[in-house]
């Protein structure tokens, strides 16, 4: 079962020690973590063999459930895994963004460095600006978290919203409508990103979006940018990506820094 980062860290926060904590970066190229891991929990038997021998057994009970939940999660393995574990629960959580190798026994879950990772990728929202079609990516530690869209009805001028809808899908069907766009856009281009452009701000101020990147060509999100003022803005990118999923866009936008 998928969990968010909110999730694991509520029900990280209120588990009763002893406690693993671990941070693994992981590779969906190649296993050398497996080696890690191993290492990783053999210091960490050590550890508790000399602070406290009577907890001996109970590590290695966690440590074999840990490890079967990890055998099961590899398949999903991306640049980090995090895991807490006590003697009643098993918690893992992959990342996109790569951790440092860290292994704690302790009374409660150590959730610094994943604390540390969400300053360092905020809750953030991807503006995706196209002329028929606007898409907004709702990101966390550089995954998505939800996908919302607003293609132009022009026989209408109405935005309608989509949820949860690929962007890909959303580029297929508004080519059908190209034609007509094109001949009335240069019209009411203004009035149409003014229309649809208040919506955009209240989606942001309700994900508690804390950086916000939008994307497009120059003359869209600059024209764009005219009609939400007041939405903080982190950085305008002047690309197409129109060719590319949600999750290529992503890492181009936030984690490549491609420009």
């Amino acid at each position: 079962m998928t969990v968010t980062v909110e999730q694991f860290i509520k029900e990280a926060e209120v588990l009763e020690g002893p406690v693993l904590t671990f941070y693994l970066r992981t590779s969906p190229h190649n296993e050398e973590w497996k080696i890690v891991l191993k290492n990783g929990l053999n210091r960490t038997k050590e550890y508790v063999e000399a602070a406290n021998e009577e907890d001996v057994s109970l590590f290695e009970r966690i440590r074999k459930e840990v490890e079967r939940a990890v055998r099961d999660q590899q398949r999903h393995f991306k640049n980090g895994l995090i895991g807490v574990a006590n003697s009643e629960h098993v918690q893992l959580l992959t990342t996109q963004p790569p951790v440092r190798d860290e292994f704690h026994w302790e009374a409660q879950a150590m959730l610094r460095q994943l604390k540390e990772l969400t300053e360092a990728y905020p809750k953030t929202g991807l503006v995706f600006v196209q002329r028929e079609y606007i898409v907004l990516l709702d990101v966390l530690l550089g995954e998505l978290v939800e996908e919302d869209a607003y293609e132009l009805n022009v026989d209408t001028n109405d935005w309608v919203r989509y949820k949860g809808l690929a962007y890909g899908g959303i580029i297929s069907s508004s080519a059908n409508h190209r034609d007509v766009f094109e001949s009335r856009m240069k019209e009411q281009e203004k009035q149409w990103y003014r229309q649809v452009a208040p919506k955009v701000a209240k989606h942001a101020k309700d994900k508690g979006w804390e950086e916000v990147y939008i994307v497009g060509a120059k003359q869209l999100t600059d024209l764009f940018q005219q009609e939400v003022p007041k939405m903080n803005v982190t950085k305008v990118i002047n690309h197409n990506y129109a060719s590319k999923s949600s999750a290529e866009m992503i890492d181009r936008v936030l984690l490549s820094t491609d420009e």
